[in-house]
């Protein structure tokens, strides 16, 4: 809560990066960790940046997570990731993946719960980053049907997966963003880039 869309609170918490990702191996506070954050990649303001790229060295983490854990380990771990992502490049996330001897198809096709709301919002995030970031992933996936799954994401989108905070199954903060919205960016990435490519 501290880091939702509050850049003053994510400033004072900058200087204790290195640590929240040390706390990511800790099985008690690797949810909260991630949380953290996850938020201030997200909320800090843009002349800060540089001193999030530490969060980078938690990503064999996170991606380990994504690959075995389930529920809530595996939603912020996904959420987690679509922030980090955005200070590595394509070479950085392979070099990641090979070291923990993940291969990107198999990355690409882990399918994820839908028990747990944000994971199929994470899981877009992630599709639209490494579309733009490399457009191997246009064919990867088109080979595993990510049309097909998106579509079947716009037609029985949630009003719960549109919110930020939840307090049981009620609603408290709206995410900026639409999942219906990203949605409409994955469509739009994934027809600009194809036509790129022929």
């Amino acid at each position: 809560m501290l880091t939702l869309e509050s850049k003053n609170n994510c400033y004072k918490i900058l200087n204790a990066v290195e640590r929240l990702v040390e706390a990511l191996n800790d099985p008690v506070l690797q949810i909260n960790s991630a949380r953290i954050l996850r938020n201030l990649c997200k909320y800090v303001g843009s002349e800060d940046l540089l001193g999030l790229r530490g969060v980078t060295a938690g990503i064999c983490m996170v991606l380990n997570a994504i690959m075995t854990a389930e529920m809530k380990l595996l939603e912020v771990s996904l959420g987690l990731a679509t922030q980090a992502f955005r200070f590595m490049d394509a070479g950085e996330y392979a070099k990641q993946l090979e070291q923990l001897g993940i291969r990107e198809d198999e990355f690409a096709e882990k399918s994820q719960s839908t028990k747990v709301p944000r994971i199929r919002r994470f899981t877009i995030e992630l599709t639209i980053w490494k579309m733009n970031c490399d457009e191997k992933y246009i064919r990867l996936f088109t080979g595993i049907g990510m049309e097909e799954e998106i579509e079947c994401v716009s037609d029985t989108t949630s009003e719960i997966e549109c919110f930020n905070i939840l307090s049981g199954s009620v609603g408290l903060s709206r995410h900026s963003t639409p999942l219906g919205s990203l949605v409409d960016i994955t469509r739009a990435d994934e027809h600009k880039l194809k036509g790129a490519m022929t």
